[in-house]
């Protein structure tokens, strides 16, 4: 067998391996083409409505530091205001206040006009403190959301495990909201994700991107076919070095 040979079958190797994956599923949403695409604002504006079990962050701004003080006094200890089952939490100075299906916008002024009997020039802001739970093939993990906007994409980009080799095409989704529990199916390869309803997350959603046959192995140092690749390329190279030794010896 000649070097040649030798040779070419390495790159016909390489060439197989490479070939076996779509290009097309390495890809996020590769049929979009470039142009406008015009919103839908009520869906596009859909933001976060609080709800059961939520955290919230609720920041106070007065011009008196000691009513600052006394009010903030959860959000500095990060301990924030848990929605209970009732959809109430339990803030200082004004006991209970429902503000399950509120916006964060909303509930800010809500607030502020209950706080009004102790100061007219408030300043409150209230803040989703939620997180977006993860599992690929790798490992899985917590995201927080930065955002009441939070997409998928940001999610997916934020995740520091993905593999290029995983199933974008079928990443599956769940969520809990008004005691259902919903299993989606999302394709990231395809540009519907932009119509999809759940291309905003929520909170303690939950996103599994599935390891792809090749995500298990040629990015895993004990996979099966990572063994095959050494030991065949060591084969290669063993017999490319006893044919170049039989040619010096001639």
């Amino acid at each position: 067998m000649s070097k040649s040979l030798v040779s070419i079958l390495l790159f016909s190797l390489i060439v197989f391996l490479t070939s076996c994956i779509p290009t097309k599923r390495l890809y996020y949403f590769h049929d979009q083409v470039k142009g406008v695409q015009n919103l839908d604002s009520s869906n596009e504006y859909n933001v976060h409505k609080i709800k059961k079990n939520d955290k919230l962050k609720i920041l106070v701004t007065s011009p008196d530091p000691t009513l600052t003080t006394y009010l903030n006094l959860s959000s500095e200890k990060n301990l924030g205001f848990l929605v209970n089952l009732d959809g109430y939490i339990n803030f200082p100075a004004v006991g209970k206040v429902k503000v399950e299906n509120l916006t964060t916008e909303e509930a800010g002024i809500l607030l502020k006009e209950k706080l009004s009997y102790l100061f007219k020039d408030l300043f409150v802001n209230v803040q989703l403190e939620g997180t977006i739970n993860y599992m690929t093939g790798k490992k899985g993990g917590v995201l927080p959301i930065s955002n009441e906007r939070f997409t998928i994409l940001e999610a997916i980009s934020q995740m520091p495990f993905i593999d290029p080799y995983d199933y974008r095409n079928d990443v599956w989704l769940i969520r809990e909201e008004e005691n259902k529990r919903i299993f989606e199916k999302i394709d990231l390869t395809s540009k519907t994700i932009f119509e999809s309803p759940y291309f905003y997350l929520k909170n303690n959603d939950f996103l599994y991107v599935k390891p792809g046959r090749y995500s298990r192995t040629l990015f895993n140092s004990s996979g099966p076919l990572t063994s095959t690749i050494g030991i065949v390329g060591s084969s290669l190279a063993t017999l490319s070095l006893i044919i170049t030794l039989k040619n010096l010896l001639k």
